[in-house]
């Protein structure tokens, strides 16, 4: 399990079934943290590259800023 900060959001990846990212402040639409997960074999660094991407979208394309 490893923890960072990218953008202004903490991000913790956690190994349950998969890969899955926790992203504090939560992410808006949802739905972007939700698809924010990676199979065993794709591994946490598919998953913390995933979140970062979530981010950079929210605040790139959706226009929101970091908290």
């Amino acid at each position: 399990m490893a923890e960072f900060e990218y953008r202004g959001y903490r991000v913790r990846t956690v190994f349950e079934k998969d890969w899955r990212a926790k992203v504090w402040p939560p992410l808006r639409p949802v739905q972007l943290a939700e698809r924010v997960k990676a199979t065993r074999s794709e591994g946490e660094r598919a998953c913390r590259h995933r979140a970062t991407a979530a981010i950079d979208e929210v605040i790139d394309v959706h226009g929101v800023r970091t908290p």
